[in-house]
């Protein structure tokens, strides 16, 4: 009687799988929040930051997202569903990881780490991690990638 083996994708196809679903879910997007050259502009304004990403720049990013999410500690499971596929999902996703990625959702506006106003509600980072719901965790670290991929698992084991 013959084996059925369940095979495990590479960290590489897990990597690209994120990075493909990411692209399909929430291209076209601008990590500054501007409208790419040659793009129209939205018909209302954004609700959320944007990302305009290529092909190739995607890739690099969820290498990126994915060599700070393992080193945090994210499991490469080798299921498409894993931590560490989600974790560059949710980058991605949020903001194309890009570490300097600003928020105001107080004023609805892309931000700059160094313009950011203290009592607003700011998504920070490349995961956008808020300000208000994160309050424990610091601007520097926010904005750092491998500090910021650390944070939210740290702070789901407490």
């Amino acid at each position: 009687m013959p084996v059925i083996g369940r095979s495990r994708p590479s960290a590489a196809t897990l990597v690209l799988l994120a990075g493909a679903c990411a692209l399909c879910l929430f291209a076209p997007a601008a990590a500054t929040g501007e409208v790419a050259a040659g793009q129209p502009p939205p018909s209302r304004p954004a609700t959320g930051l944007t990302v305009h990403i290529t092909g190739a720049a995607l890739a690099t990013a969820a290498g990126r997202c994915a060599r700070w999410a393992a080193n945090a500690g994210f499991s490469d499971d080798g299921y498409l569903a894993g931590g560490l596929v989600t974790a560059v999902a949710v980058a991605l996703a949020e903001s194309g990881c890009t570490p300097a990625a600003c928020f105001d959702d107080t004023r609805s506006r892309a931000c700059s780490e160094s313009a950011m106003r203290r009592a607003d509600s700011i998504d920070r980072g490349a995961w956008q991690l808020n300000s208000k719901a994160w309050r424990s965790i610091s601007n520097r670290c926010a904005f750092n990638g491998p500090c910021a991929a650390r944070m939210p698992l740290a702070d789901s084991v407490d």
